[in-house]
């Protein structure tokens, strides 16, 4: 009994996939359908506007809508999941949807020479030149938005405050009690090499004052290049400037 059961179950949905099949090729078939239809209407709309020489350029712009009707359906199915990704994509499926429709009632119009409405005028003088623009807007919008975008410009914004951090930390120790003291015992190693040197060119030893960790005062360092310099200036008789 229950081999006749599982077999029937296997059979009725072997029988639910087959429909299932075969209404989403109708919806297809309809759908690209229905956009062949459309994009004759679109093609008679916006090559009016164009020179003879440059309709088949013009081809590219105006099938952008019906590709971008093609597109969305997909990339809600395939790509945006999203929240605020499939938002977007189910707005701009309307919006596109909304300009085809809108195409097509002003070609039937114009075809029809019935009577026009002002915004249907309006539509067509500034709406309908711009909408493969429109649809180059939607795919740009779409890729800005994508999620993994979203994460490499928090990496990079991370990096950034990363090394800004760094840099305000290097500041601030710069700061440090520590580092004005090895400053200042650079300053006077420094000091000591000048004054040695000063005192080398008579051959006389700089005396030293304390250890070698000995430090010296910016005036004393200064007086003691001082009295270098004048005990030279004694010794040597050029330096005293005398001919």
């Amino acid at each position: 009994m229950s081999d006749r059961t599982n077999v029937g179950k296997i059979l009725e949905g072997g029988n639910n996939a087959a429909m299932r099949g075969l209404a989403i090729l109708i919806g297809v078939v309809c759908y690209l359908g229905g956009l062949v239809y459309t994009a004759v209407h679109q093609f008679s709309l916006i090559t009016r506007g164009v020179e003879p020489d440059f309709v088949l350029w013009a081809l590219f712009g105006v099938f952008l809508l019906e590709l971008t009707a093609v597109g969305l359906p997909l990339a809600l199915h395939y790509w945006t999941f999203e929240a605020r990704h499939r938002m977007a994509a189910f707005a701009f499926y309307t919006i596109d949807i909304a300009l085809i429709v809108g195409n097509v009632v002003a070609d039937y119009t114009m075809n029809s020479r019935g009577d026009m409405a002002e915004w249907l005028r309006l539509y067509i003088s500034y709406i309908v030149p711009v909408t493969p623009v429109v649809a180059m807007l939607i795919w740009s919008a779409l890729l800005l938005l994508d999620p993994s975008y979203r994460l490499k410009a928090f990496v990079e914004t991370a990096k950034e405050a990363l090394q800004t951090a760094q840099i305000q930390a290097a500041v601030d120790k710069f700061k440090d009690e520590n580092v004005d003291r090895q400053v200042a015992q650079a300053g006077a190693a420094m000091a000591d090499t000048i004054v040695g040197a000063t005192f080398a060119r008579d051959g006389a030893a700089m005396p030293q004052a304390g250890g070698g960790d000995q430090t010296y005062t910016r005036a004393e360092v200064e007086k003691m290049i001082r009295d270098a310099v004048a005990k030279a200036n004694k010794t040597d008789p050029k330096a005293g400037g005398h001919g």
